[in-house]
Formats: structure tokens, sequence, C-alpha cells
């Protein structure tokens, strides 16, 4: 692993600050054990599968470039942007080997070989401004713009070492997506009142293209959103406060100019907080918010990953709005900091992975609407500075998951799922040092099994030399990085499936820093762009 760094910023007038910045981030691996097994019941047969392979070649680069200002005409008035551009290349190689059996008889080896590539690039760009007309006035208007381009190819080729038939699965795809988000805020405030009001508009464009062994296969989405707003913060007293808003959701979706949905959705929002004095409160708050979908999930081309498992997206789904209710409680002292809090959320229509096998043992993932999901969850994040400069940071939480569906059996399920985080760091004089991952195994039920994993731990050491040079290193180790066992059953058919990756080894940081601009960087002015309580940017499932 290769990372370097470049920060410039120049102050040329009290008016202006211009930041320019760059890296890079380089990665090569060439170690990495794996293994799939899998039982296939079908009608009273079952077909055993194995595959391992003890070298995968993994190859990334990833330069960054990124340009921001402010200009600040007057005391009233702010003006900032800021674009970015990331561009990166990565490249993988898999061989393996396996055999199949059937009824514990094997019917023959075969070797195996997985090749990809992609080509990942993005351009966003955001433009802000800020106008005061007095200390309890202000308009704010902003807008963003993003443009992503994803090329890939794989080839996934099986062949049995007795001569048998060739598998081949040979996959390029060409994904292009854009958006726009565009926002005006007034805010107004009248002694120990402030309400604040607004309207946004997105639109979000993606073409999605594909070749499978020479079949063209295409989706094209189209989201438009426009979201109205309300709110009324205040005060009682200097112990009591309160907010209260309500927002007005109108969404229209588009796939392939087939599917189409329209939802006009009322999204309330309120707050009460106690405050005990200023670094001690409690506060109970609501909030009803919309949960976008990730693209993969609606895409209706099938994608082979190998010969037993295909996952195709069902453009037939709609997105879900989530109803949370949290209690927290807040204490902040200047040795330590402690967030507690419970919450209850409940969401009608929220969109898991379904699972089904056929009749020739081959297993098919899509996705669906679950009927009902809720579930109550238990966070703890404290912050404990031990001595002067050593800090300890942990993120914890634990949540009962419960879901239910009179149609689809598969989701009625209830289960815990515990995640935790921990982050250390450490400042003396010109040294600066930080250690950071999750120091126990962590077991993620799902839908159909569970995924064990222990995610890498990194220790990161750094000298500051003078004002403009300093110096960067540490280590890097990885652990089992994953285990996936799932099990499916459907009339006549069953399917037992475990996913082991292991991955063990150090890496080395190394970089050297020069800072350009002298003196004391200017300070960027606090936004006060209106924060709409949503999920824009999707997360994908993993499968």
């Amino acid at each position: 692993m290769k990372r370097w760094a470049v920060f410039l910023r120049s102050n040329g007038s009290p008016k202006w600050n211009l930041s320019l910045s760059g890296s890079n981030f380089s990665f090569k691996e060439e170690n990495r054990d794996f293994r799939l097994e899998r039982d296939a019941d079908s009608n009273g047969t079952t077909i055993h599968t194995e595959r391992w392979a003890d070298k995968q070649k993994f190859r990334m680069q990833s330069p960054f470039l990124s340009l921001s200002g402010d200009y600040v005409p007057s005391a009233g008035n702010f003006f900032t942007f800021n674009t970015s551009y990331v561009y990166s290349p990565s490249s993988s190689t898999m061989p393996y080997n396996g055999f199949v059996s059937v009824d514990n008889l094997k019917l023959y080896d075969f070797e195996a070989m997985n090749d990809s590539e992609s080509k990942f690039s993005r351009y966003k760009a955001n433009a802000y401004y800020q106008h005061d007309f007095s200390p309890n006035r202000s308009l704010s208007i902003e807008a963003d713009y993003g443009s992503v381009r994803s090329n890939s190819s794989s080839l996934y080729r099986e062949a049995s070492q007795s001569g048998g038939p060739v598998y081949e699965n040979i996959l390029t795809g060409d994904d292009r997506n854009s958006s726009l988000d565009a926002q005006a805020n007034y805010r107004h405030k009248l002694d120990k009142l402030q309400w604040e009001g607004g309207y946004r508009i997105y639109r979000q464009q993606s073409d999605i293209r594909s070749l499978i062994n020479g079949r063209p296969g295409a989706m094209k989405y189209v989201e438009w959103r426009n979201n109205l707003y309300l709110n009324l913060l205040g005060q009682w007293s200097e112990k009591w406060a309160y907010q209260a808003g309500l927002g007005l959701d109108l969404v229209s979706t588009d796939v392939n100019r087939e599917h189409r949905n329209r939802f006009n959705e009322l999204t309330p929002n309120a707050m009460l907080r106690y405050s005990f004095n200023s670094n001690h409160n409690i506060s109970l708050d609501f909030l009803r918010t919309r949960q976008s979908l990730d693209y993969s999930m609606l895409n209706p081309i099938p994608t082979f990953m190998d010969t037993t498992r295909i996952v195709t997206g069902n453009p037939m789904l709609t997105p879900y709005y989530l109803n949370r209710l949290r209690l927290s409680y807040e204490w902040m002292h200047n040795k330590f900091y402690i967030w507690l809090s419970v919450q209850y959320r409940v969401t009608n229509g929220y969109v898991n992975q379904l699972s089904a096998i056929d009749d020739k043992g081959v297993l098919h993932v899509t996705f669906a609407n679950v009927a009902r999901n809720s579930g109550v969850r238990f966070m703890l994040n404290p912050t404990l500075r031990l001595l002067p400069g050593w800090g300890v940071q942990i993120n914890a939480s634990m949540e009962y998951r419960m879901f239910e569906d009179p149609q689809q059996k598969q989701f009625n399920r209830n289960y815990w799922e515990p995640n935790i985080f921990l982050f250390s760091w450490y400042n003396y004089k010109r040294w600066s040092v930080s250690l950071n991952g999750i120091p126990v195994k962590i077991r993620l039920p799902n839908m159909t099994g569970y995924t064990t994993y222990i995610n890498d731990s990194q220790l990161e050491v750094s000298y500051r030399i003078n004002d403009s040079w300093s110096l960067s290193g540490g280590a890097r180790y990885l652990a089992v990085a994953m285990e996936n066992l799932g099990s499916t059953r459907t009339d006549g058919y069953s399917e037992f499936y475990r996913d082991t990756k292991t991955d063990r080894h150090w890496r080395v940081l190394l970089g050297v820093n020069y800072r350009f601009q002298k003196g004391k960087q200017k300070g960027y002015k606090q936004k006060s762009s209106k924060s709409y309580e949503d999920e824009v940017s999707r997360s994908k499932e993993v499968y």
C-alpha cells in the first residue's frame, strides 16, 4: 500500500480563501484464502459443492483532486464552493479448485478462474450562498451536482478436469449516474422562538447497461423529489427546550418507463430536551424519514455469481419510510463524554434479501418489501481521556430486530444484532499516535443465517518536524475477514451454504507531508443549511 498527499492553501485577500489538495492511494494484495461449501437438497438428492483458493491478486489505484474556496464580500454575505474528482481503476484474479458430489459420491473435480476489472470515476461540485439580513434572519441557497461512471468486466470460467463441459460467464457493464440537489432555506428568530422553512428539489438518473454472454440488458432509473418543510424551535426556560416540524415529501420514481410509483407523504419530527446544566441533558425525539433504494436492488438484469448462484434485482420494489422514537442521555466532562440512548423504530415495506432454490439446485437471490420491520436498539458511545493527550472512544450498540410478513415465510424472524468499534489516540508534543479497529469477533445474523468477521486493526504514527514538514508511518493487520453461513428452504428444496474468507497479513504505511501554506489558516464560516434527515446516499446490500 502506498499513499501520498499534497495540500496547498492561499489567502489571496481578506475576502478570498482558496485550497487545493491531492492524494493517491495504491493497493496491491496477493494473499487471500477462500473456501466455499454448499449442500443443496433437490427432491431428496443432496448435491455437495466445494471450492477453495489460496491466493487472490487484487490491485487498485485511487488518485484524488479537490479545489475549494470561499468568498466573503461583506459581513452579511458568504459564498463557498467545492469541486472534487476521483478516478479508481482496480483488477482482481482468483484461481481456485473444487469438486462436486451427489449423495456422498464424487462426480468430478474442476478448476475455475474469476477475473474482473473496473474503472470508477466520480465528479462532485457544491455551491453555497448565505445572506444574513440581520442577526436573527438569514437566507441560504445550496446546490450539489454529482456524476459517477463505472465500467466493469468479469470472466468466470469453470472446467471439469475429466474433460466435461466448460461453463463460462462473461459480463461487461457501463453504469452512469447523475444527481442534482438544490435547496433554499429561510431562518427567523423571535426572542425565545425560532422558525425555519424551506424547499428542496432533487433529481437522480441512472443508466445501467450490460452484456451477459452476448445478451444485452439495460435499466434506466429516474427519481424526482420535492420537499417542503417548516420547523419551530424554542425554549420554555433555561432548562426546557423543544422542536417541532412537519415536511411534505412528493416523490416519483420510474424504472424503464414500465414501473412508476408516486408518493405523497408527511414527515413530522419533534424533540423535547431537559438540561440539568450546560454539560448534562436528557432528550426525547421522534422522526419519520424516507429510505431510498440502491439501484442493484431494482436492476432486473441477472448477475451470475457462479454456476450455483444468480442475483436479480426487483423493479417492483417501493421506497419505504422509517418511524423512530428515541430517548437519549448526554453527559460531558473535561475527562470523559458519554452518550446513552434507547430507540424504537418501525417500518412498513422494509426492503430485504429474498432467497429461493430451484429444481436444478440453483440459488436465486432477489429483493422484496417486508410487510413490517421493527426493532429496539441500545447504544453506548463513551469517550474517555485517561491521561493528558490520551483518549479512547468506543461505539457500541445492540439491536433486537423483528420481521413480520404473512406472505413470505422467510420474512418472519427475530434476532439480536451487535456492533462495536474502538478508536484510541495519543498526542505528545510533535508526536501523534492512533489505533482503531474491532477487538472481538462480531456475528451479524440475517434472514437466512449469519456473518462473522473481525475488522482490520490499524496503527498510525506521525511526527511533525516543523510547521511545513511531517513524517507518517504505521502498520495494518488483517485477520479473519468474513464467514457467511446461510440456510434456505423452500417447498421440496433446501440449501446449506458456508463461505469463508481468510486474510492474514501486515501492511506497512509510509508517508511524507509538506504544507505549502504558511501561518494560520483562515477558518471557514459555519454553514446553516438545513438537514433533511433522509438517506439520499444509498448503501448496497452484501450478498
